[in-house]
This record gives C-alpha cells, sequence and structure tokens, in this order.
C-alpha cells in the first residue's frame, strides 16, 4: 500500500510467460492478418506496481525488459506508446483496473495513431455503489470504499453491443453487474470471450477488432465515436482456432492491447 493505494506484488519478470503471449499473437496474426489489409497496432497497459513500486520500496519486475522483448517480438506491428499518459491517479485505489473516466486521453491517443479523431465530450457518471474489487478477500477491512464511474454520452443510446458466447444483447453499462462480485463487470459484462459493439450513426464505415484483457471493457466504448463496429476477442478463453468464425480480416484496423500483468503470467495464454 502506498499513498492509499493497493497493489499486489508482481516482482520478477517472466520472460517465459513473455515468449508465450508473443507467440499465440504472432500464431493469430501469422493465421488471420498477414497479406490482408489490415492495419496492425499494439499497446501495453502498465499495472499499478509500475507506478507503486519505486515509491513504495517493494519488489519490482524489470519493465524495461518486458517492453523491449516485446517490441523485438512484435516488428511487424506498429507500437503505441501509453504509459506516459498515464499515472498512479488513474486507477482504482482498491482494485486493479485503471478509471474509464481518467483514460479518455489514452483512448484518444491510439486513435489518433490509428487514424481517426475521437472529439466528443462525456459526463462523468458516479454510481452510489462501492466497488467490489478483484483483490477481494486480501484487503485490510479498514480500507475505505470508493465508487465506480463511468464515461456517457447520448450517442451511446443508439449503440448495440452483442455477446456472442451468450448468444445474447448486453448493455454498455450495467448498474446491476456494478453489483456484483466484481464491479468492473459493469464494462461489457466483464470476462466475455467475443462481444461486438456497433454504431449506426457511425460518420465511417470503419471496423476496428482488439485483441484484449479485462482492461479492453472499459476503454473499447470510446472508440465507437470513430468506428462502425468494434469487436473484441479475448483469446485467454477462445481458441486461437475459432477467431476466423467472428472475423474475416480484410482491412480492419486491429489492435492488440493487454496489460502487464496478463503478459507476465504463463497461464494467461494456453
Amino acid at each position: 500500500m502506498s499513498n492509499g493505494y493497493f497493489g499486489k506484488i508482481d516482482s520478477t519478470y517472466n520472460e517465459n510467460a513473455v515468449l508465450n503471449a508473443l507467440r499465440k499473437i504472432n500464431s493469430v496474426y501469422d493465421t488471420y492478418i498477414k497479406g490482408t489489409n489490415a492495419k496492425t497496432y499494439w499497446a501495453i497497459i502498465p499495472d499499478k506496481n509500475y507506478f507503486l513500486a519505486e515509491e513504495f520500496g517493494a519488489p519490482m519486475m524489470d519493465y524495461n525488459a518486458l517492453y523491449e522483448d516485446m517490441k523485438l517480438g512484435l516488428p511487424q506491428m506498429t507500437y503505441i506508446e501509453i504509459k506516459d499518459l498515464l499515472a498512479i491517479e488513474d486507477y482504482y485505489r482498491n482494485d486493479l483496473h485503471w478509471r474509464q473516466e481518467k483514460i479518455l486521453d489514452v483512448a484518444r491517443l491510439l486513435g489518433e495513431k490509428m487514424g481517426v479523431k475521437l472529439n466528443k465530450s462525456y459526463s462523468t457518471i458516479e454510481l452510489d455503489i462501492p466497488v467490489n474489487s478483484t483483490y477481494y478477500g486480501t484487503l485490510p477491512a479498514s480500507v475505505k470504499d470508493e465508487k465506480i464511474a463511468y464515461l456517457n454520452n447520448s450517442y451511446f443510446k443508439k449503440c448495440k453491443a452483442f455477446d456472442y458466447e451468450n448468444n445474447k444483447n448486453i448493455e454498455i453499462y450495467s448498474t446491476a453487474l456494478a453489483k456484483s462480485e466484481i464491479s468492473y463487470d459493469m464494462f461489457l459484462g466483464g470476462a466475455l470471450s467475443v462481444i461486438t459493439l456497433e454504431n449506426p450513426k457511425a460518420e465511417t464505415n470503419r471496423e476496428l477488432v482488439i485483441f484484449r484483457d479485462s482492461f479492453g471493457s472499459s476503454i473499447a466504448p470510446l472508440f465507437l465515436e470513430g468506428y462502425k463496429k468494434i469487436t473484441l476477442l479475448d483469446i485467454r478463453y477462445l481458441n486461437e482456432t475459432m477467431v476466423g468464425q467472428f472475423v474475416k480480416f480484410e482491412n480492419q484496423d486491429v489492435l492488440f492491447l493487454y496489460n502487464t500483468t496478463v503478459l507476465n503470467n504463463r497461464s494467461s495464454f494456453r
């Protein structure tokens, strides 16, 4: 704990885990994207320890090695640096995730690098609901509650979200799930393997495919301003042999977006 922020120590750089993640990502690229007109990008979301460990004096993994190994392993894709836009205040105090209301600048930078402008303004809606944390059961009882919030805009009312895993429409933001065991599941239903978002009023016909972990659930809606359709694929749960059943890669923008905790965990990609 440092300055009221809690983080789970991840002190050892697991090179084998990162190499395994690279094998999975490159396998998807070689099988489905290589040779198409799709433009492919990637970015890394630093976990909270990146900001906490040095100040707190806790063991800290070699982030430089992780970033360099990822860059060496993905030379065919365009890298987008986002860590310089982030600070510890952009994350929940008692949860590992970033706060959606704090990452609009990250979404705009990613959009800019992919060639779309994200100019819309949003209102921040704070729910009177305490955050149920992914750290549940490990935090001291004295920890103060914090509220969950989201960014809203009237155009979201016309957008649609579909969960292919359960074959049903879902809400972009679910206040019911905000009260569940993991409050962050309110963003696009949580850990789902295949989701599509559609904006029928989009000014372009552009499509975006995001290979993502849970952090992607909160940033994906912010791209709807620039894309008619967004497909989110979580290949931690979706067998890579099934990717082609949901996306025919032609000329989409493709973004691989993962946080360091997932990349540094050997069991993330099987």
